[in-house]
């Protein structure tokens, strides 16, 4: 009987163990999120999720509220908003970044070529204190100029609709990532505001900072009790990495599976995005010192932006 109890036992632990589930991963309209269309339709998960489910986010207040809500598995999160949440006590872990420049600024007037140029001009910038944000911010400080005083800033609840009024032409400029960027682009050609891209943020800022690289913005992490299973985190990892690479080779088939899940995208723009973007995809640990250094960098520009401190070890998987 003993036996039987223990083999009955051992058998339901093991059954248990390799239960496959509903895989819940929440992420933007962005190129982040992109390769995640990839890894459902071929089912690159089917041996540890018996269903993947994206839900999207619009912004940092519904992305907190989603993480809060405790119903998420996978996070495309910015990395500095990776580091507040686990700097204040939030159950997460930095798996990947693979983002690592697709903003740009789009401009009906062809007199702005670099970010002294928006001096006195009015610029839409999406979401208060997300990454577009900070970024302009240090960009116009490091050129003297003050936020507050020298220009205009337009704050858009999301980048569709920093897009939205630069498109219609109530607003000259607009501070947007891709498939943003090009979709204004492609918008503006229907109408009398004939829009470029005036100024490649990632260029300005290596030119600004006088550095060869960019910035890590964007990546993945694992949420809650998911921490503590490793094989369902190295196979997400290891098929977005893999998608990631065939999502940046095919832009054409991509975008034709991108616009299936994001309907407000244009096709066209998602295929043109993918050649404007920087991708890198490298594990957190891969990336730490990179990750470090960005956090160094915002947390003397305001350490509230990562929680006050540089996060410990633990933070990277």
């Amino acid at each position: 009987m003993k036996k039987l109890i223990l083999f009955l036992t051992m058998f339901l632990t093991l059954l248990c163990a390799n239960e496959k589930r509903t895989i819940v991963i929440a992420g933007p309209f962005t190129n982040v999120s992109h390769p995640i269309f990839h890894i459902m339709k071929t089912n690159a998960l089917s041996d540890v999720a018996t269903k993947i489910e994206f839900r999207y986010w619009k912004n940092q207040d519904q992305l907190r509220a989603m993480i809060m809500r405790g119903e998420i598995d996978f996070m495309a999160i910015p990395i500095n908003v990776g580091a507040n949440l686990y700097n204040k006590g939030v159950n997460l872990q930095l798996l990947n970044v693979s983002i690592w420049g697709n903003y740009g600024i789009v401009s009906s007037n062809p007199n702005i070529k670099s970010i002294k140029d928006l001096k006195g001009k009015s610029l839409a910038i999406p979401s208060r204190g997300d990454m577009p944000d900070i970024v302009i911010q240090k960009l116009l400080k490091a050129n003297g100029l003050d936020y507050k005083k020298d220009l205009k800033l337009a704050y858009m609840p999301t980048p569709i609709d920093g897009l939205s009024m630069v498109v219609k032409g109530r607003i000259e400029s607009a501070f947007l990532p891709e498939p943003a960027l090009s979709m204004a682009i492609l918008k503006s050609k229907k109408s009398d505001k004939k829009l470029k891209i005036a100024i490649n943020i990632q260029d300005e800022y290596k030119k600004v900072f006088q550095t060869d690289k960019t910035f890590p913005q964007v990546g993945f992490a694992v949420m809650g009790k998911n921490r503590n299973d490793k094989k369902l985190i190295e196979r997400f990892v290891t098929e977005y990495k893999k998608s990631m690479i065939w999502y940046q080779n095919y832009p054409k088939k991509a975008s034709e599976i991108v616009v299936k899940h994001l309907p407000m995208l244009n096709q066209k723009a998602v295929a043109m995005g993918i050649k404007n973007i920087t991708i890198k995809t490298k594990t957190a640990k891969e990336a730490k010192k990179e990750i470090e250094d960005w956090l160094e960098n915002l947390k003397q520009f305001n350490p509230k932006l990562i929680g006050g401190k540089i996060p410990n070890s633990d933070f990277y998987y």
